[in-house]
């Protein structure tokens, strides 16, 4: 699997299970369920968590681009 896909589908991830958090959706039955606790809790959470994840997924892209092999581009004489 190539690094843009995987970092691509580790993002799709995160962004489907914190959307199921967040409307607070009930694996059992598939209902909605309304979570009646604090919003504050989980906007800081979300608010905490946004930059320490984009901070990972910058360096796995990083990381990844630094470990690829280089890409040779034909020479063109225009």
């Amino acid at each position: 699997m190539k690094s843009k896909n995987l970092i691509f589908f580790a993002a799709m991830l995160f962004l489907v299970v914190a959307l199921k958090y967040a409307f607070g959706q009930d694996e059992d039955f598939g209902e909605f369920t309304p979570s009646y606790e604090d919003p504050l809790d989980s906007t800081f959470g979300l608010m905490t968590a946004a930059p320490i994840l984009g901070a990972v997924f910058g360096a796995m892209r990083v990381l990844f681009q630094r470990s690829a092999r280089p890409v040779l581009q034909p020479i063109s004489l225009k």
